[in-house]
């Protein structure tokens, strides 16, 4: 019995979409003689901000504080050998808010004057592509990146129909997916990488965009279909 012949192919889109949410990273350092003394100061800072920014912007959604880093301050590394390690402590503050660059733009000057940096100093220590202080996002993502994959298979139907002309063969039945790919089942494999090793403040959605216009919703597949006369 003679095996079906069939074609192995892939197909790609890129659908673009208005941004639903916005996030804004922030960051306290504090070092001192003390470790105990570096913590308190850190969480009292970062309670303030976060005090501050909520009694200001009634159109923040939601805040997030997070231990970044507590460990050897980096001055600490070109010092004289013979002097005492001073403890650094990094936290973070998330900042969930609708899409509004101006909005952003505010909370992001009112945090500045209350002493936040607005780069992630922790990242200093593993060499990070840097992330901007505002990232636009698409929380309601799943109607769209299902479309993504439907047409990534719509794509992929018609490379394996100019593929199979070639062989004067046209294509048949879809006989199996052998691999989807979209920005979100990847950031699931990357998830502990970023934040755990990385000390970085992971976002609750893997769509993201530095301009409040558009965000990128991506698919990939790998496909077989059937190859009839």
């Amino acid at each position: 019995m003679e095996s079906e012949a069939e074609i192995s192919i892939t197909g790609s889109v890129t659908i673009s979409r208005r941004p639903d949410i916005a996030y804004i990273t922030l960051y306290v350092r504090t070092n001192g003689i003390l470790l105990e003394d570096a913590i308190k100061e850190a969480s009292a800072k970062i309670e303030q901000v976060n005090k501050t920014l909520h009694d200001t912007f009634s159109e923040i959604r939601e805040t997030l504080i997070r231990d970044m880093y507590i460990g050897e301050s980096k001055s600490h590394w070109t010092r004289e050998k013979a002097e005492s390690p001073q403890p650094e402590v990094i936290k973070g503050l998330l900042v969930t808010i609708p899409p509004e660059p101006d909005l952003a733009t505010k909370i992001v000057d009112r945090a500045s004057r209350m002493g936040c940096i607005i780069q992630n100093p922790a990242e200093d220590r593993i060499l990070a592509y840097p992330r901007g202080v505002v990232m636009y996002g698409l929380a309601q993502y799943i109607e769209t990146e299902q479309e993504a994959i439907e047409k990534a298979l719509m794509d992929a139907k018609e490379n394996a129909a100019l593929a199979v002309k070639i062989l004067n063969k046209k294509v048949g039945a879809l006989k199996k997916i052998t691999s989807v790919e979209t920005p979100r089942i990847q950031s699931k494999v990357d998830t502990y990488t970023l934040s755990e090793k990385n000390n970085t403040m992971v976002l609750p959605t893997s769509y993201l965009s530095v301009s409040p216009d558009h965000v990128e919703v991506s698919a990939r597949l790998a496909v077989v279909f059937e190859m009839t006369d």
